[in-house]
């Protein structure tokens, strides 16, 4: 009796056409959740407006700017923003390229107030005084200012001013002397050039249009010159000089340093427009041996 009892428990155990139903009802439920997640999906992504919420809407790419892209910025110039306090000017930046230079200037004193900007190698605390003007000081080297600015107005002009060391300054009967002065610097916009045998390297090969300084060190073992050329034609297909043997046409040359030595430097400044340029050497068989580059100015 024990025996039998135990070969229907074993029977009961496992039965072959109950699992096979157990199995086909957990497919059907799987297939069920399935295509009923599929068909939410669906559903939020063709709603009849055009629009997609929850995470779907999360993982879609942002849309592409078709607008035109701005416009570039010259770096050369820009603007200066002055504060006039009583005994006190600011600004928000004491060096800016060479170029136009637009000056805001707001006095928030209590007393009227002006801002004269002097071209001069003097320090800002140097200037000499006004022979002729009481507490005031000699203004030679003026290159633009506001005139008086009444408390709490603002005044704005405009100066094209070139490289070098400016001083600027309230000139109001002994605002000078009140300690109303900084310094302000004008940097030349600058390409550095090195010249070898036979090679032409610069540290940019674009700018924006306007004064540039080239600075040129000639690092070779024979003498070099460097010249700036004016074309549309590419680095490497300037006609040669039909009456100078082994030298092209400089036709479009806007500055050169002449001959420099080996070891030695040259620089000049020069005001060009925008455009494709042509760097070169053109000593004797020097442009044919590779001493040339493009250059653009913006």
């Amino acid at each position: 009796m024990h025996e039998r009892r135990l070969q229907l428990e074993s029977r009961s155990a496992f039965n072959p056409v109950a699992e096979g139903y157990r199995l086909l009802l957990l497919t059907i439920i799987t297939v069920a959740v399935l295509f009923t997640s599929t068909v939410l999906v669906l559903g939020e992504v063709s709603r009849p407006n055009g629009t997609v919420s929850g995470p779907v809407a999360n993982a879609r790419p942002s849309p592409v700017s078709t607008a035109p892209a701005a416009a570039a910025v010259s770096e050369k110039g820009g603007t200066v923003n002055a504060t006039l306090t009583d005994m006190h000017i600011s600004v928000d930046r004491t060096s800016i390229l060479e170029g136009p230079v637009i000056f805001v200037v707001k006095n928030n004193g209590a007393v009227v107030h002006e801002f004269d900007v002097i071209h001069t190698d003097v320090p800002e605390d140097k200037i000499a005084a006004d022979t002729t003007q009481v507490d005031k000081v000699d203004e030679t080297g003026n290159v633009g200012e506001t005139g008086e600015i009444n408390p709490g107005e603002s005044k704005t002009f405009t100066i094209t001013i070139p490289a070098g060391h400016y001083v600027i300054m309230c000139n109001e009967v002994g605002h000078y002397a009140a300690g109303m002065h900084l310094a302000f610097t004008v940097a030349a916009d600058t390409v550095n050039a090195t010249l070898t045998d036979m090679h032409i390297s610069v540290d940019r090969t674009s700018v924006d249009a306007g004064p540039i300084t080239f600075v040129v060190k000639n690092n070779g073992a024979v003498v070099h010159e460097f010249d700036v050329i004016k074309t549309d034609v590419p680095q490497d297909k300037l006609p040669a000089d039909p009456g100078q043997p082994g030298k092209v046409d400089e036709t479009g040359n806007v500055g050169e340093t002449g001959e420099i030595e080996p070891g030695a430097s040259q620089t000049f400044t020069i005001t060009i427009p925008a455009g494709h340029y042509v760097i070169m050497c053109n000593e004797a068989n020097h442009y044919a041996a590779g001493m040339h580059l493009d250059f653009t100015v913006n």
